[in-house]
């Protein structure tokens, strides 16, 4: 309980540090931020002694309380609701605490065969490597393609850019009784999606709006030569190349691609026909 007080306390005092006064200056942030505060100190008041409060609670943060102008016991009502904002918050903020489960192994001697598997492993987004330049065309060892998926509406259209040496190092195989072909990604791929608003074929037309990022990763126990390996981790940018996933979105994709893992073979939709011998 002193640890959790304690932690309030901390987050009381940097949410009242003029710089992060001026980030949440938009009204429905800022209306937020000011019940927020409300909350955690009534949460002090309750549960700490009253030399406790005298000491740490200055007489300025109670003057800047009191210019709210707001109903504290209305607002303090309100206290389950924050609190859930405030964990969700939080929770989303963390991106590498988010944990995924593989859809299933495939082992190396035959992989249509898919064996399910309870193990986890921890989300590491990967950093937005220099794929292309500031005219679109792709860097010194990267390719890229236009690409279709069933998930962008009817006005987006995204690109694909992927190392050369990764489709050359990656596992394209027919099934056994070869009714489709399967490919499997080598570790240490990584493979950007661009989704553009409008028409990528018309670049004065298409305004790029995200920026995603899949990488393969080590097992953590270790290379194994009876499965292939089938860690992804995600990562998500702003078209400025600034950090923009949650761990809740995380969990979005990787659910998504988990289906790609029994139609391609890897948690990868595109298939590459054109480069399939």
């Amino acid at each position: 309980m002193y640890w959790l007080l304690m932690n309030l306390y901390r987050l009381y005092k940097i949410s009242c540090v003029a710089a992060l006064r001026d980030f949440c200056k938009t009204f429905p942030f800022a209306q937020f931020l000011r019940q927020t505060r409300i909350v955690i100190l009534e949460i002090l008041n309750v549960f700490l002694p009253a030399p406790w409060n005298a000491k740490h609670l200055t007489l300025g943060w109670l003057k800047f309380l009191s210019s709210l102008n707001f109903n504290k016991i209305r607002y303090f009502s309100k206290v389950p609701l924050l609190l859930g904002i405030l964990a969700v918050i939080l929770g989303n903020s963390i991106v590498r605490e988010a944990l995924l489960k593989p859809p299933g192994l495939r082992p190396t001697k035959d992989p249509s065969i898919v064996i399910p598997t309870d193990q986890h492993y921890p989300n590491q987004p990967p950093n937005l490597p220099k794929y292309r330049n500031a005219f679109g065309r792709p860097a010194q060892g990267w390719a890229s393609e236009t690409v279709e998926t069933r998930r962008f509406s009817s006005d987006q259209s995204a690109l694909i850019y992927y190392r050369v040496s990764d489709l050359e190092q990656s596992h394209a195989m027919k099934t056994s009784n070869m009714s489709k072909t399967l490919r499997i990604w080598p570790v240490g791929t990584i493979i950007i999606l661009e989704s553009y608003k409008g028409n990528v074929n018309l670049p004065n037309r298409a305004k790029l709006i995200a920026i995603d990022a899949m990488k393969k990763m080590n097992d953590p126990k270790g290379p194994s030569n009876a499965f292939f390996p089938v860690n992804w981790s995600y990562a998500r940018f702003s078209p400025e190349g600034k950090p923009s996933i949650t761990s809740q979105k995380v969990k979005e994709c990787h659910q998504c691609h988990s289906i790609a893992f029994h139609i391609t073979g890897d948690l990868v939709f595109t298939l590459f026909p054109w480069e399939i011998p």
